[in-house]
């Protein structure tokens, strides 16, 4: 770490002139109002409004947990986010949870970039021997699930970009979607049903070329594997029952 670098600042304290307090544990951060302001919504009001602890200049953050901004403290002053070994999607979720909480969207679409890259690497591990490749996100579906729970929809974008990653390798198993199919709806937040099909509809739709997804709209259409034409027939409404014979 070279010693005039922004980092150094976070475990030195000299010049500090906020502190913030974190977790039950109460642990203490020293740092710069002229830097954790610029990228946090949260802490620019927090230093405009005068403080929440007045002259003692404390911000306290009980539901955040140490580990959670520890990673946020690091990219307030570095910049830097990545995923190192085998991805928990529980603190993966509580980190993006705290830094929707503190509004750093910096730090929000870093992480779904480098979430995505890292699923893009885990598709393109190949097995060994017969022994699977390893894989840093060994549950994505679930991760996209625990994310959607907390993540606003303005997130949307982001959490798409993940998804899209997830779709075209996996094609989402037969046996998941009727897993998913006998789901109890109120068990399932509509963010993620949304995102789900949204991506797996574009993913459908480039199996064709641009004439035949033409075709596909006017109801009538080709098989991407085979090619033979195929009919779709349209509903203009209800399906009419026949009148009972009296």
């Amino acid at each position: 770490m070279e010693e005039g670098s922004l980092l150094s600042l976070l475990v030195n304290p000299r010049f500090s002139d906020v502190k913030v307090i974190v977790g039950e544990e109460r642990i203490q951060y020293d740092l710069h109002r002229a830097i954790i302001c610029l990228q946090s919504t949260f802490f620019e009001a927090a230093c405009k409004e005068g403080f929440i602890e007045g002259n003692t200049r404390e911000i306290n953050l009980p539901d955040i947990e140490p580990e959670a901004f520890e990673a946020i403290a690091t990219w307030l002053y570095s910049g830097g986010f990545s995923i190192k070994g085998k991805l928990s999607t529980d603190q993966f979720c509580e980190l993006y949870a705290a830094t929707d909480f503190l509004g750093i969207d910096s730090l929000k679409r870093a992480m779904m970039s480098t979430l995505a890259k890292t699923l893009q690497e885990d598709m393109q591990k190949k097995s060994s021997e017969g022994v699977p490749a390893e894989k840093t996100v060994e549950t994505p579906l679930s991760l996209i699930y625990s994310l959607t729970q907390t993540a606003p929809c303005s997130d949307w974008q982001g959490l798409r970009q993940v998804v899209d990653k997830i779709i075209p390798q996996n094609r989402l198993s037969g046996a998941w979607l009727r897993g998913l199919a006998e789901t109890d709806p109120a068990e399932i937040n509509g963010f993620f049903q949304a995102l789900l099909l949204d991506s797996y509809q574009e993913f459908i739709g480039s199996m064709f070329c641009g004439s035949c997804i033409k075709h596909v709209r006017s109801t009538t259409g080709k098989c991407h594997a085979c090619r033979k034409s195929v009919n779709y027939h349209k509903r203009e409404g209800p399906p009419q029952r026949p009148e009972k014979s009296t």
